[in-house]
Formats: structure tokens, sequence, C-alpha cells
């Protein structure tokens, strides 16, 4: 299990929007080092006060997406399910969320772990993707890595399991696609999943 700096580069990282108007308004993904890629419809307001700041680089990012449009995507995802409801009538519940990830890899045999988890996030990825304006093609999808990942805050702490996909997209909505771009995908997205990197196919 890697013990993450994830609550740290999120508190870092919300620095530079100190007056951000909506909740928070940035993606961010870490890529090295003391590295990140922030995401945000706000511009950042440099920081002085370390040497992590000193060079702050922006750009202005406006892509526009059309139907059947093809993409090439990376993603750093958690995703989540739901239990089914429990009871009936007035007392029903509703289900208990829980890691896709996680689920898939303590359900069967060790020596397939890493497949099983590999298929049950494409499965996720191609089930979603409708609701985000895209058609991801399940058998291009590829897991690079997946990571049990701890965020330690004062009393409490968070596990999550993030995967690195990469693969092709289409899209098929492109507003919708647009909200997926600029708000994300799946879970955790305050500590460095969700962002979406898209190229041309």
């Amino acid at each position: 299990m890697r013990q993450a700096g994830q609550d740290q580069a999120h508190g870092l990282i919300w620095r530079l929007f100190p007056n951000a108007a909506q909740p928070r308004p940035f993606l961010y993904r870490e890529t090295g080092f003391n590295e990140w890629l922030v995401r945000s419809g706000e511009p950042p307001e440099p920081l002085l006060d370390g040497p992590v700041w000193a060079a702050i680089e922006t750009k202005e990012d406006a892509p526009i997406f059309f139907v059947q449009q093809q993409l090439r995507f990376r993603l750093r995802l958690c995703a989540r399910g739901s239990r089914p409801p429990a009871g009936d009538g007035p007392t029903r519940e509703r289900g208990a969320k829980y890691d896709i990830a996680t689920e898939a890899r303590i359900n069967g045999e060790q020596d397939t772990m890493t497949e099983r988890v590999a298929q049950r996030m494409a499965q996720w990825l191609a089930e979603r993707g409708a609701r985000h304006g895209f058609a991801a093609q399940a058998e291009s999808i590829v897991m690079a890595e997946s990571q049990e990942i701890r965020v330690r805050g004062g009393q409490t702490s968070l596990r999550y399991t993030a995967t690195d996909l990469h693969g092709l997209l289409a899209v098929t909505g492109p507003d919708l696609m647009l909200a997926a771009y600029h708000e994300g995908i799946g879970a955790q997205r305050a500590y460095g999943c969700g962002l979406l990197l898209l190229r041309p196919a």
C-alpha cells in the first residue's frame, strides 16, 4: 500500500486558488516528484513561499468536441459501485458504496488478480461512458497500474484504489464530454483522480 502525500498535495494546490468561487475549482494529477498538472477554469495565484512553486506554467485550454471524434485518453481512475438497496418500503436503505478495484482484487484467485482488476475497470468505464458523452472501446483499454492509497488526515484516514488506464474513445455527446473534461470522472477527484488527458487518435 502506498502511503500517499495526496492530502498535502491537495492542500498545496488549494492555496493556488484562495478566492475560489466554487467548491474545488480544479482537477489535478501528479506527473512527477513535486510536479502536478492542474486543470481549472480559474487562473492560479503564484505562491512565493516554497521551492515546489518556483515555476508555474499556465496555458489556455478550450477543447472543441464533436460527434464521432476519435481520441486517445489517459485517466487515473477511482471507480465505485453501489450495493443493492436493503429493506423494503419506508425502511428501504440506499446501497453502500464500494471500491470496484478492491472488490475485484479480493474476490478470486491471486494469480488472476491483475486481469480481474483490469477487466472490471474497463467494464466500469465502458458502462459509464454514455453519461459522460463518450463510448470507450473496451478492447483498447489497458491498465498501466493499480495501487491502493491511504490518505491520513487528523484522526481519520481514507483508503481508495487509483488505477491508471489508457485507450481509445469516441465522442457521442460533445456537451457531456466537455463537462467530463472539466469536472472529471469517478471518485476521489479531490485527491488526484478523474482528470482526462486527451489527444487525437
